[in-house]
């Protein structure tokens, strides 16, 4: 299973060299287990900036769940 989904409304946001990016997965959006996450420069295709393998749990047609990732820069 997977899904895309741009993000919320005033996002990314930086402050200092912290990029915050956060996109919100209403009840009929990604109802399954969450063991991988990326965040990618475009709906489809494009290329992935970050990605991380965990387990997040399950989300079911219930939650409404709300996914942040928070990416410290440096040179």
């Amino acid at each position: 299973n997977k899904m895309r989904k741009a993000m919320d409304a005033t996002f990314p946001s930086i402050a200092g060299a912290v990029i915050t990016y956060q996109a919100t997965f209403a009840t009929g959006d990604a109802n399954w287990a969450w063991n991988e996450w990326g965040v990618f420069n475009a709906a489809s295709a494009g290329t992935m900036f970050q990605r991380k393998v965990e387990s997040l749990g399950t989300k079911t047609s219930a939650q409404t769940w709300q996914f942040n990732v928070a990416i410290t820069v440096s040179a």
